[in-house]
């Protein structure tokens, strides 16, 4: 029956021809049982690509096939290159035949499949250096900011953009896979051949931040598909990093970092690395970010910054605990304070939180600490130089009338504050509850509300600050 609607003439009804795409979609999975069609039905699907109303449902029925017959079709391989030499910048049709690529068994077939899915890629990377990159008079091409043409940055950054992406786009698929020991070491030799490209495309266009987070995005996924392997790459790309980090200070790089430590960060080997590297990035960030109205016109840094200070926290609080910038990121979170109804508020205050967390020591809310008692002594020393601070600036953040997803987190974080510094929280909240008007708490009501703090009741905390939020809601209307 299939065989018959291919040879159907679908040429003037495309209603008919996507019909029969979509069907031999559903039909991939049943496909094993008639491996000759499959090389037909592929070829039948590709006739949908030249045309528009069908291009993107053909093409995702291209993949599925793929996706749903890789080992069978392993032995097409030649006549899948054919195709995709026809359509390189079709990503649909890229994953489908990388995930036939990752099932074939020979190291050299592997590698040698992958090699060449990827070089029209690197190859147009590459040609782009020579295209885009102003050479000096020395034949050498340094790094550079945007040109004033307009249109030839778009055009550019569009161009490399795109390039980067159907490269990523490969090795999710390969990430997918989870390639064996041998593919593994084959994926190593190309990324090796890769890096140095890499090195080069962050000089000539690290000034160029959609450039910048289309590689640091590739970088995650090779990262990925190497697993322990990525390690020899990690000084090399820390360079990257860094480098850029000093020139541009741009949100994805943070973004690279954070995504560089998960893997790496618990390793003892690295530890200096990791502090340099986040030492590096604090100092450019607090730079940034020194008042109020610096943190609103960069809500994405302020995102990816503290999203990776957390990170930091959670895998290598070591890294974060033992910087000379410690203070100084913790004082940059509180000018953020008031920040409110984004992404970049509930990231800001679960970094907060996370600090507040690891300064436990009783194991009321870190059960399983990787924080030695040394710096857990270290943060509750910090927490007790500013945490008459830290509370005036969030009691001052209600006032304002606090968002109900903020009003979550920062009561959470009030909370453990007061857990673990019962006594010292008693006069930070006296102090910081007592400017409050009358209508927002009565004497009466601020006194019952101190009070409550040293007997540790998670519920009474709650149900007081809860009062004090909707007061000063009502206050303010």
């Amino acid at each position: 029956i299939v065989k018959e609607m291919m040879e159907l003439n679908t040429q003037e009804n495309y209603m008919i021809k996507r019909a029969i795409d979509v069907l031999l979609g559903v039909a991939s999975k049943e496909m094993f049982r008639c491996p000759e069609l499959l090389l037909t039905s592929l070829e039948f699907v590709t006739r949908s690509f030249d045309v528009s109303v069908l291009e993107e449902c053909a093409s995702k029925v291209f993949r599925d096939i793929c996706q749903n017959n890789s080992t069978d079709l392993v032995g097409h391989l030649e006549s899948l290159f054919t195709l995709f030499n026809n359509h390189t910048q079709n990503y649909y049709l890229l994953e489908g035949i990388t995930s036939v690529i990752t099932k074939v068994q020979s190291v050299e077939g592997f590698y040698g499949s992958l090699e060449l899915i990827c070089k029209p890629f690197a190859s147009g990377l590459l040609a782009s250096i020579d295209k885009y990159g102003a050479k000096n008079e020395d034949g050498v091409i340094p790094t550079h900011g945007p040109s004033d043409d307009v249109d030839f940055e778009t055009k550019k950054v569009d161009e490399i953009s795109d390039l980067f992406d159907l490269l990523t786009s490969i090795f999710k698929t390969i990430e997918r896979s989870k390639p064996a020991e041998d593919q593994s070491q084959a994926i190593y030799q190309l990324v090796e051949k890769l890096w140095e490209l890499l090195e080069s495309l962050a000089h000539v266009f690290g000034y160029e931040e959609n450039v910048c987070e289309r590689m640091v995005r590739l970088i995650k996924h090779l990262m990925r598909s190497l697993g322990q392997k990525f390690e020899n790459f990690i000084d090399r790309y820390v360079r990257i990093i860094v480098t850029n980090w000093n020139l541009y200070v741009h949100a994805s790089l943070v973004y690279a970092a954070e995504y560089l430590v998960e893997p790496f960060g618990n390793n003892e080997k690295y530890f200096e690395t990791f502090k340099n590297l986040f030492e590096t990035l604090t100092q450019g960030a607090v730079n940034k970010l020194q008042t109020r109205a610096n943190c609103e016109d960069n809500l994405f840094l302020v995102e990816d910054f503290f999203g990776m200070s957390m990170r930091y926290l959670k895998v290598a609080p070591q890294v974060v605990v033992y910087s000379s910038n410690f203070e100084g990121l913790f004082a940059c979170a509180m000018v953020g304070i008031s920040l409110d109804r984004s992404a970049a508020s509930d990231s800001l205050y679960t970094f907060i939180n996370k600090v507040i967390q690891l300064a436990d020591t009783k194991k009321l809310f870190d059960k399983e600490p990787n924080l030695s008692l040394e710096g857990k002594e270290l943060i509750s020393k910090l927490l007790i130089a500013y945490g008459a601070r830290l509370v005036d600036r969030f009691v001052k953040f209600v006032m304002e009338t606090i968002s109900e997803t903020s009003q979550e987190i920062v009561e959470e974080l009030l909370y453990r504050l007061t857990a673990n510094f019962p006594q010292d929280s008693q006069n930070w909240f006296a102090s910081a509850i007592e400017r409050l008007p009358s209508d927002c708490l009565s004497d009466q009501e601020k006194q019952e509300f101190v009070i409550a703090i040293p007997k540790g009741s998670k519920r009474e905390f709650g149900r007081q600050f809860d009062k004090l939020v909707v007061r000063c809601y009502n206050s303010a209307l």
